[in-house]
Order: structure tokens, then C-alpha cells, then sequence
């Protein structure tokens, strides 16, 4: 099943709930306020509920979530604060997984071959993965605003993700995941509107500004910040493992967690991690067979 774009006109409702949703991201680096936020995050509920994309099981799993990140937006320390990571934690993992009922996430594509001579590519519009990342966002993680800061970090956040990416791309070669394929396929903006949103943002907020944050902040020692990294990496390639079980993707995907969560520790900015993440997602669906040789 190929996408049609028309797909977005014949469900306008179900568009809505996306479009706020991403509205709800967009907010927090426009003016970061619960009332803003919360307000898109109301009407994206409501518009999902009608187009049943969710059902009242969901807010069971967001409560829970919500409630734990906002907790850790407190001066809560201790076994309370390590309760409350836990929380957010299994949460987030069983939202990344698809494994809470009520969520009824959009298919736009099924085994569509994007290169030749790679696995069948299938596109989601997931509508409980994003809240992973959403409320780090809205409730604990550092956010850039002003010009000053964004020009303070923006010469070596570019420069460390080139960098990383030509890495990652040097060692996919040479793995022999993928090969140069330069192409635009038909579903372009769509990818690159949902993977920004719904994987690369969520991600990043995930595991390095909620996990990586937390874990470096907990030991805070002189080792911690490289500690944190690894931990965080061997997370991540082990998530992966359980969609591809092969090897050298999951090399890859734990050196991409090592360069990620190293552009944000020598940043501190969410902003550099999602951009190299994102720079890298872009580069291999353009540039190099996708998502992978069969």
C-alpha cells in the first residue's frame, strides 16, 4: 500500500488531531506555557477521539506519565524522585512499543519497497509515541529561546553532528547496511514531517533530556556524564534489537546513541541532539538505501 496524499483530505479529522499535536510541540519553543501547550494537546484529543484514534483507555497511560514527569519538574529527591523516574520510564517504554490499549495508531504505507534490494518500509502516523517526549518537553527539559543562545550553540552543535553523521554513514557502508542510493521518493514530506515529529523529537526528549539527564544528574560525578551516555546507548540498541535482529544494525544504532548523546552533553541543548538525529534520519533516506538492505 503506497501513499496518497489525498489520504489527509479523506480523513480531515484524523489530520486535525496530527496537526495539533504537532501544534502542541511547536508551542513550547514559541512561548512554553501550560495553558498554550495544553490548549493544542485538548483539541488533539478531542479531534482524535472523534476520528477513533484513541479511546478513554489512553488517559490512563498519560495520566500516569503526565503525573510522573511533573513530579520531576519538583524539587522531589531521593526515593521519591527515583519512584517517579521508574514511572516515566516503563511508561514511556510501553508507549514506544505500541503495547498500551486505546491508542489505534494511522497506517499510511505498508510494504512499500522505497530501495531496491531492501526490507519492505512501512509509515505510522503513531499517536502515543509523541507524549513520550512531549511532556519531558513541556515539564523538566531546558529549552532554547533566546537568540543569544541558539548562536552560542548552534557553530558546535552543526559542527559535532557533520561530524557524527559522516561517521554513522562511514560505518553503515562499511557494515554493508545500506548503500548509496540518492533518490525523493513520493512520500518525502510526509517522512519528513513525521519523523521530526513523532520519532526524532520523542526520542531525543526520551533518552537523552529525560533518561540521560536524569542518570548524570543522579551520580553526578566526574564520570557520570560518560556513564549516562553509555547506559542510555545500550537502552536504545536494545530497543532496536527487538524490530531488527541483526547485528550490525544494532552496532550502529548504539554508535548512533553514543554520537547523539554526546552532541547533548557537550551542548547542553535537546535542540543539538534532535538536529544531528534528524540530520542523520534525512541524510539516509535521501542519500542511502532505506531503511535497510534485505
Amino acid at each position: 500500500m503506497d501513499l496518497s496524499y489525498l489520504t489527509f483530505i479523506h480523513h480531515p479529522i484524523a489530520s486535525l488531531a496530527f496537526f495539533a499535536l504537532i501544534m502542541a510541540f511547536l508551542s513550547l519553543w514559541i512561548h512554553k506555557r501550560a495553558w498554550l501547550w495544553g490548549s493544542f494537546l485538548v483539541i488533539s484529543f478531542a479531534f482524535a477521539f472523534y476520528a477513533k484514534l484513541i479511546d478513554l483507555k489512553v488517559f490512563v497511560a498519560l495520566f500516569f506519565l503526565g503525573g510522573a514527569h511533573f513530579m520531576l519538574s519538583t524539587e522531589i529527591k531521593g526515593w521519591g524522585r527515583i519512584s517517579a523516574v521508574v514511572v516515566a520510564f516503563v511508561f514511556s517504554i510501553a508507549l514506544m512499543g505500541h503495547f498500551f490499549p486505546g491508542f489505534h495508531n494511522w497506517k499510511l504505507m505498508e510494504g512499500v519497497q522505497i530501495s531496491s534490494h531492501a526490507y519492505p518500509y512501512s509509515l505510522y502516523l503513531n499517536y502515543d509515541k509523541p507524549f513520550v517526549g512531549l511532556f519531558p518537553l513541556a515539564l523538566t527539559i531546558p529549552l532554547l529561546h533566546s537568540r543569544f543562545h541558539m548562536r552560542t550553540i548552534a557553530v558546535k552543535a552543526f559542527t559535532l553532528s557533520i561530524l557524527g553523521v559522516m561517521v554513522m554513514m562511514i560505518l553503515a557502508l562499511n557494515l554493508h547496511i545500506v548503500n548509496i542510493d540518492l533518490k525523493f521518493p513520493h512520500s518525502s514530506l510526509i517522512f519528513l514531517i513525521a519523523n521530526l515529529f513523532f520519532v526524532t523529537i520523542p526520542e531525543e526528549a526520551f533518552f537523552r533530556g529525560f533518561l540521560q539527564r536524569e542518570i548524570h544528574n543522579y551520580f553526578h560525578t566526574k564520570w557520570s556524564g560518560a556513564f549516562s551516555i553509555i547506559v542510555v546507548s545500550l537502552l536504545f540498541a536494545g530497543l532496536h534489537f527487538a524490530f531488527v535482529k541483526d547485528l550490525n544494525f544494532i552496532s550502529l544504532a548504539f554508535i548512533a546513541s553514543l554520537i547523539y548523546g554526546t552532541v547533548y552533553h557537550l551542548t547542553r541543548s535537546i535542540e543539538s541532539s534532535i538536529f544531528c538525529h534528524y540530520l542523520f534520519n534525512i541524510i539516509h533516506f535521501f542519500c542511502f538505501t532505506y531503511p535497510a538492505l534485505n
